[in-house]
């Protein structure tokens, strides 16, 4: 089953976006810009989701504490946001990702 997020005005696939962000960096950029993104994993109740701005680029995560809210299906449920934060750390020299920005 292929979930759905919403980037600002446009519907992605979000399995494609948490692999391959800098496909998606016009839409993470507007989304953010405009603070409109959503995990459409429950369509009946969209989830935030974060998009956070790296050395690298921009990527989607989910909010802390929200990670029970997605379905079982859904790429952003459990670690999945953590565990390609962490890979990207490794290229920004040891520095914060996540950091806001």
């Amino acid at each position: 089953m292929s979930v759905m997020v919403q980037l600002d005005r446009e519907y992605v696939e979000a399995e494609m976006v948490r692999d391959r962000p800098t496909l998606f960096q016009v839409q993470l950029s507007n989304a953010k810009a405009h603070s409109n993104a959503k995990c459409l994993c429950n369509p009946d109740k969209p989830i935030n989701m974060v998009v956070r701005k790296l050395m690298t680029g921009y990527i989607l995560a989910s909010w802390p504490g929200s990670l029970e809210s997605h379905r079982s299906f859904c790429p952003f449920l459990g670690v999945a946001a953590v565990k390609h934060a962490a890979s990207d750390m490794h290229e920004v020299g040891g520095k914060n990702p996540l950091s806001p920005g």
